[in-house]
């Protein structure tokens, strides 16, 4: 599937902002939660060390995991439109 590849990438934020957002969305992960309605998918954070209420369906994900998780993840991400017949813009 081709995609868009971006030479340049758009900076909206600056790096105190980005650094504000990470370190805000950290938190909730962390002490809120996130809901997943699917045991399996509550089984499988509880394996990976994230603090799990079955009841109430709520996983809290640790600082740890999410840094993880960032630091396994791609660098470079392919962006596609859903109809191949659309070519994207080059």
């Amino acid at each position: 599937m081709n995609g868009i590849t971006v030479s340049k990438p758009l900076r909206l934020l600056d790096n105190d902002e980005m650094q504000r957002i990470h370190e805000t969305s950290i938190q909730v992960l962390s002490k809120v939660g996130v809901v997943y309605e699917a045991e399996w998918a509550l089984n499988i954070l509880k394996e990976a060390g994230c603090e799990v209420d079955y009841k109430k369906q709520i996983a809290k994900i640790p600082e740890e995991l999410v840094k993880d998780a960032i630091n396994k993840s791609q660098r470079i991400i392919k962006l596609c439109g859903r109809n191949r017949k659309i070519r994207p813009y080059t």
